[in-house]
C-alpha cells in the first residue's frame, strides 16, 4: 500500500514504517540473485529480525504487543507475495513479546 493512500482509502488507521523492513534491507534482497526461495527468506528472516531489535523497534513491537491485548489489532504491508511476506515474522515477534 501507498503511505498516501491508507488512510484516503480506509486501509488503517496507523502508518507505522517503523515495523518494515529497511529500505536498505529490501536493495539488498533484490540485488542478489538468489538459488531458492527458501534461501532468500532464510536471509530476510535473520536481517529482519535483527532490525527489528534495535532498542526503537524492540519497544514499538511490546507497545503493540501490549495493546493487542485489549485491542484487535491487524497488519498489512505492501509485499506481492505473502509466503515471503515480513508481516508474517512481524507477528511472531508480536506474540512472542513477553516468552
Amino acid at each position: 500500500m501507498k503511505k498516501e493512500d491508507y488512510a484516503r482509502l480506509d486501509y488503517c488507521d496507523v502508518w507505522f514504517p517503523l515495523l518494515a523492513p529497511s529500505s536498505e534491507l529490501l536493495k539488498w534482497m533484490k540485488s542478489r540473485d538468489w538459488p531458492s526461495d527458501q534461501l532468500r527468506w532464510s536471509k530476510l528472516r535473520e536481517r529482519y529480525i535483527a532490525e527489528m531489535n534495535t532498542t526503537d523497534a524492540r519497544q514499538a513491537i511490546k507497545l503493540l504487543a501490549e495493546l493487542a491485548r485489549t485491542t484487535p489489532l491487524s497488519i498489512g504491508c505492501y509485499c506481492e507475495n505473502e509466503s515471503f511476506c515480513h508481516s508474517s515474522i512481524l507477528r511472531e515477534l508480536l506474540n512472542g513479546v513477553g516468552d
